[in-house]
Parts: C-alpha cells; structure tokens; sequence
C-alpha cells in the first residue's frame, strides 16, 4: 500500500476530527511545541530534524530548531516570531488532529482570529519562566485577550499547557505551576467557560517531557496526570452541524497551474463532489469538483469540522475572497449589512474610554473582517439577563448590551441560534480588542 493510499485509509478508519490552534503570548513556545508533537510522533524525518538542527545553529539559535517545523518564513525563522498560522495534522489512537499553529504577537492578531476561526478546541501555552507568565497575563499582555479571542470564535474546550517548566528558574515548581493555574482560573470563569472545559498540565515542549509521554517522576514527582496526547485522546466528541445545509467560510484561495481552489472550514452540513453551491455574499454559483481534506487527501464527500480545499468551476477567483461563505445554492443563507447584537465590553483604550454611539470600529466574524459603526445601543444588561437601562448613552467595561451595528459591505453572517460558528464576532480598535459579541437578529439583503 502506497504512503498516501495508508493515509487516506486512516482519515477513513472512524477516528474522530479535531481541529486544534495554538494560542497564548509570544515566545510563550507555541510553535517550539508543534514542532516537538510533529517529530515526536513520527510526521517529521530524522534527516529534516538534522537539516534544521543546523540551519538553527549557524543562526546561533541552536534551541530554535523545533520551531522551523512551522515557522516556515525566513523572516519567521530570523525574529523568533510567526506571523502566519501554519497548519500541521497528526493522530492520536481515537483522535485525527489538524494543528493550527497561530501568532502570539499582538501586530498578528488577525491572523490568529483566522487560524482560531478554523479550530474546535485551543491549547494555551503558558510560559513559567520567571517574567514571562507576568508579561502574557499583565496589562499589555496577550493572554487574556487570546482566551476572549477563543471564546468569541465558538471554542468551548482549552487545554492549557504550563511549559517551560524545566527551566532553571522554575526546576519544575509545584508553587509555580499552583500560583499560574490560581491566577488564570478566574479569566476562563470571567469569559464564560466552567472548570469542566478546561484541562492544566506541566510540560517542557523543548525537552518533550509532559508532551508524547508522560512527565518523569524523577522531574516532577508530584504531578500523576496525563500526557498532553492522553489528554487529547480523551476528550469528548465535538458536536457537528451535520444535519444542517452547507456552510463553508472561506480563510483562503489559490490558483495553481490554472486551478483555482479554496481553502476553509465546513463549518456545518456534509459537503460531496458535484454539489452546486452559491457564494455568499456575492451570489455567484459554482460546483464543486474536488474536495482535499488538510490540503492533501482527496474525497468525495467530507462532514462538518473538517478543514478542506475545494476545487470549483463556474466561479471566477475574482469573485470569492477571505470571508465569503459558500452554501448550497438553494439554502445560501444570509448576508447583511445590518445587525442586532448582544456585546459584552472586554477592554478599553485611550480612544475608546466607554462604547458609545457612533463609534467606528473594525468587526472579526468567523474568517471576515469588515468595518463597523455603532449605530444604537438599545439596553444595557446585567450578567443575568436583566434590563438595566434603556438606550443608555454609553457601555463601560464589563457591561453586557444590546446594540444596532451598521457594517461598511454586505458581509455573509448568521444568527448565533442558527450557526454559531457564524455568527461570533469581535469589535477591535488599533489592535485591541475592545467588545465580543454574537449576532441575534439581522436584516437580510
């Protein structure tokens, strides 16, 4: 049996798809980690081990050599820094997984919404290096804003990797790793997840220690959990929309030797070669006459959750981009320039004290990114629910709200009851996040 043929047989073998992105601060070790999973599970040769080993040397960044396994730019390489979400897959004994391996930095945030708009579940890497905890978790920092940016594309699972936890100023602490879960359990709380989706453990990426295998007793005798491979494998099914009509968000395009495809997330429904589909929101038709699973194995058919390259005839690549939603031509869904919204005020600026009427900001929904004005807001609510006011002149941090938004082009978007995937946003200003919010009504075009 040929290599691919095997591959394709175990995309087919009835383990369950996950998609999963690597979230947390810079130089938190996000990308040194995928490259340990990568190597450490066999995806990675021994000969491109060596090859990067060397190229990381001659660089005088000799420990840097895991993180070229998908920090795949020059640039990438010679900062230390990603700056685009580069995707990976390996398996687990029940699980299929595409890893995501997003940007921490904060000039790099839309890219990491993109990359976080394709994923299922997160891993936030922590750094427990004495610092650097401080800098992701502090003002400034991007830790907390990454676990608001998780929430608001619909991942309701995290596992939180503490890394670097054989560093010499951490020799593997348990006071450490208490004081790091103790600190950051309230953000998950505030941003509403229970302690039931969120899963801790200890890990070195750069050794490996936590990550294929479990810790050493010798290096940590007081942790007796699972392994980072044990802990994906016992995660529970992630529901899918499969009985729902096609919605498929489109993160990408290419064209190669003439072809043109589109790369993206099925986010509900079940998708087959030869369906006819109608982009959204421009509405021009297509069929699909290929369909690639991770961009490498090609199927006749493929359900909601898996990331995908289509091939598409009747449509030109001028008239589909980044955040445009591809659904069946007579179920194509809705598309909108104007929308009611509950918002909840994560942070402020100097711009941006308070969110008041008028306020012109820039709007992330699932892979679109358009600009926004706050035309209303129409009550404010407490966490529960209840009216507190009545159009009141401006939302604080920390207030909930309902509000009219007015958005600069027809964008493909849904309502949060009907497809959530497509229907989480944030509002963002100069690169912070200031609101999240989900979509309740809308008027159609």
């Amino acid at each position: 049996m040929s290599d691919d043929s095997s591959k394709l047989q175990q995309l087919q073998d009835g383990r369950e798809h996950i998609n999963m992105v690597f979230i947390g601060h810079v130089d938190a070790g996000k990308s040194t980690i995928s490259g340990r999973i990568l190597i450490d599970s066999g995806k990675i040769d021994k000969r491109t081990v060596e090859k990067y080993e060397k190229e990381a040397k001659e660089k005088n960044r000799e420990s840097w050599y895991l993180s070229y396994v998908t920090d795949l730019t020059e640039d990438e390489r010679s900062k230390g820094k990603t700056q685009e979400c580069s995707v990976a897959s390996f398996e687990t004994p029940s699980k299929r997984v595409t890893l995501l391996d997003a940007p921490g930095h904060a000039a790099y945030v839309p890219a990491m919404l993109t990359g976080a708009a394709q994923a299922d579940i997160a891993c936030l890497v922590i750094s427990a290096r004495k610092g650097e905890f401080e800098a992701g978790f502090e003002a400034g920092g991007q830790t907390t804003e990454h676990i608001i940016l998780a929430r608001t594309v619909g991942i309701t699972k995290i596992v939180v990797l503490v890394n670097k936890m054989d560093e010499q100023t951490v020799k593997w602490s348990k006071e450490r790793y208490d004081n790091i879960v103790t600190k950051l359990s309230p953000q998950f709380k505030e941003y509403g997840y229970s302690s039931k989706d969120i899963v801790f453990f200890p890990a070195s990426g750069y050794t490996g220690a936590g990550i294929l295998k479990r810790v050493p007793k010798a290096d940590c005798p007081w942790y007796d959990g699972p392994s980072f491979f044990e802990i994906l494998d016992k995660l529970p099914p992630i529901p899918r929309q499969t009985d729902a009509p096609v919605r498929f968000s489109v993160s990408a395009k290419q064209k190669d030797l003439g072809i043109f495809s589109v790369l993206g997330k099925l986010q509900s429904g079940v998708l087959k070669v030869g369906d006819e589909l109608i982009s959204v929101p421009n509405l021009r038709k297509c069929t699909v006459t290929s369909i690639e699973i991770d961009s490498i194995y090609e199927t006749d058919k493929a359900q909601a959750g898996e990331n995908l390259t289509l091939k598409l005839k009747g449509i030109d690549e001028d008239d589909i981009a980044q955040g445009y939603v591809l659904a069946p031509a007579d179920k194509p869904g809705y598309r909108s320039e104007m929308i009611e919204a509950q918002l909840m005020i994560t942070g402020v600026t100097d711009a941006f004290p308070v969110l008041t009427t008028g306020a012109s900001l820039v709007m992330h929904i699932h892979t679109a990114t358009v600009e926004c004005q706050l035309q209303v807001i129409l009550q404010e609510l407490s966490k529960k629910g209840k009216v507190l006011a009545t159009q009141p002149k401006f939302l604080r941090e920390g207030s909930i709200g309902i509000v009219r938004i007015k958005l600069k082009d027809v964008t493909a978007l849904e309502k949060i009851e009907e497809f959530p995937g497509l229907a989480r946003f944030t509002l963002r200003d100069r690169g912070k996040t200031l609101a999240i919010g989900k979509v309740l009504r809308l008027k159609p075009q």
